[in-house]
C-alpha cells in the first residue's frame, strides 16, 4: 500500500461546470453568460484519480472492479462503499514543488499573513446571544484565496486576483453561428500560475503511472502525476497514525501559534453533513461560513450510447466550503461529532469531505 501525492496541472483554462448553463433568447434557467467554479470539487478529482488507476482505459468502459470498484460515489449513500485499491482520498489542496497551500480561513483580515479577526462582543441576533468580530470591515468582505502551510513563507495568503493571487481569470467570447439573433455568448474559465498544481493524498494499493486527463464540461487538459508522499513532508509520519494525520498536524501546530479570542474549527474540506445541517450551529458562537452548491453525477456503465452514460442527480444540495469557521461555545470539543457514526458521513470522509481542525 502507498501514499501518493496526487497533482493535477491545467495545462490549459478549465471550466468547472456548475448550475448555470448555455442559453439564447428566452429559454429557462439558461444563459448567454456562464461562469466556471473556481476550484474543483472533490468527487470531480476521485473520478479523475479512479480513472488513472485503469490499467486499461477505455472507450467501451471495461471496468475491473478490482482496481477502482463497480459504482459510482454517491454521496448520499447509507452505507460505506469500496473503490478497490483506492482505500482513501485527503481533501483537495494546492501545490507547488514540496509547498503546500489550504483555501485561507474564511476569517482572515486583508494582509500578508494570515491574520484572524481578534475582537468580539457579545450580541443579540435571532438565534440567541452570539459573538460577532468587531474588526470585521464590510467593505473588505470575507476573504477568499489560499495560505502557505509549508516552506519558508508560511501563513502567507495569496487572495484571488490579487497582485499575488495563483489562480486568475480568462475570459471568452463568441458567436452561436446557429443563432442569426441573441448568439454571443462569455464564459469565464479559471487557470493556475505556472508552476501550480491541484494536489490530494490519495491511499492506493498499486503503483500508479502518470497521465493526460480531461477533466470538467470542457474537458479541459489536466496532467496527472503521482509521487510518493515521502518525499513532500518536512514531519515524519512515524510520529503520527499516517501521512494525513501528519498532514493534519502540520497545520495544527501553525494555528496554535496565532492569536486567538477562543477555541475554533476550521474546515479542511467541504462538509456535506447528512441531515439536519442547522445543528452544526447550535454549538457555535461565531461562525463565518462560505457555502456552494453541489449535484452529484453517475456512470451507466451499461449505457449503449456515450450521451446516456452520465446520470445527472435530481437533488441540488448545499455544502459548506473548505476554510469556512466555527467558533465553539464553551464545553464544545468538536461540532461534528454528532454525525461521525453515520455511514453517510463517514462514506463521504473517504474521499476528502468531512475534515475539521482546531487550534488548540
Amino acid at each position: 500500500m502507498s501514499i501518493y501525492l496526487v497533482r493535477f496541472t491545467p495545462l490549459e483554462p478549465y471550466f468547472f461546470g456548475n448550475e448555470k448553463t448555455f442559453g439564447y433568447g428566452s429559454v429557462k434557467n439558461k444563459t448567454y453568460y456562464v461562469e466556471s467554479s473556481e476550484l474543483p470539487s472533490q468527487t470531480g478529482l476521485f473520478g479523475t484519480l479512479r480513472y488513472c488507476c485503469i490499467s486499461r482505459p477505455g472507450k467501451n468502459y471495461e471496468i475491473d472492479s478490482r482496481e477502482i470498484g463497480s459504482e459510482s460515489f454517491n454521496i448520499q449513500s447509507p452505507c460505506m462503499q469500496t473503490f478497490g485499491k483506492i482505500h482513501r482520498m485527503s481533501p483537495f489542496f494546492a501545490a507547488k514543488g514540496k509547498d503546500l497551500y489550504i483555501p485561507v480561513p474564511a476569517d482572515h483580515k486583508k494582509g500578508e499573513l494570515y491574520h484572524p479577526f481578534l475582537k468580539y462582543a457579545d450580541s443579540l441576533t435571532e438565534r440567541g446571544s452570539q459573538r460577532l468580530p468587531l474588526d470585521y470591515k464590510c467593505k473588505d468582505g470575507v476573504q477568499s484565496g489560499f495560505m502557505q502551510i509549508t516552506g519558508a513563507d508560511r501563513g502567507r495568503v495569496y487572495l484571488n486576483f490579487g497582485k499575488d493571487s495563483i489562480l486568475y481569470r480568462v475570459e471568452r467570447t463568441g458567436i452561436n453561428t446557429l443563432k442569426k439573433e441573441q448568439g454571443l455568448f462569455r464564459k469565464i474559465c479559471y487557470m493556475l500560475k505556472p508552476g501550480y498544481s491541484f494536489a490530494v493524498l490519495a491511499d492506493i494499493d498499486k503503483q500508479v503511472k502518470g497521465r493526460i486527463a480531461y477533466m470538467g464540461r470542457d474537458k479541459s487538459v489536466f496532467r496527472v502525476t503521482f509521487e510518493p508522499a515521502e518525499n513532500l513532508f518536512e514531519i515524519k509520519s512515524e510520529k503520527y497514525e499516517d501521512y494525513y494525520s501528519a498532514l493534519a498536524e502540520m497545520i495544527r501546530q501553525y494555528l496554535k501559534k496565532t492569536p486567538a479570542p477562543g477555541k475554533i474549527q476550521i474546515a479542511l474540506s467541504d462538509l456535506y453533513i447528512p441531515d439536519r445541517v442547522e445543528k452544526i450551529y447550535d454549538n457555535c458562537s461565531f461562525a463565518c461560513v462560505r457555502t456552494g452548491n453541489f449535484r452529484s453525477f453517475t456512470t451507466n456503465y451499461s449505457a449503449d450510447r456515450f450521451e446516456n452514460r452520465f446520470r445527472r442527480g435530481a437533488r441540488l444540495q448545499t455544502m459548506i466550503r473548505a476554510g469556512s469557521i466555527f467558533m465553539l461555545k464553551d464545553g464544545t470539543d468538536s461540532l461534528l461529532s454528532q454525525w461521525e457514526q453515520s455511514e453517510t458521513f463517514r462514506n463521504a470522509q473517504q474521499i476528502g469531505y468531512n475534515l475539521m481542525i482546531s487550534n488548540d
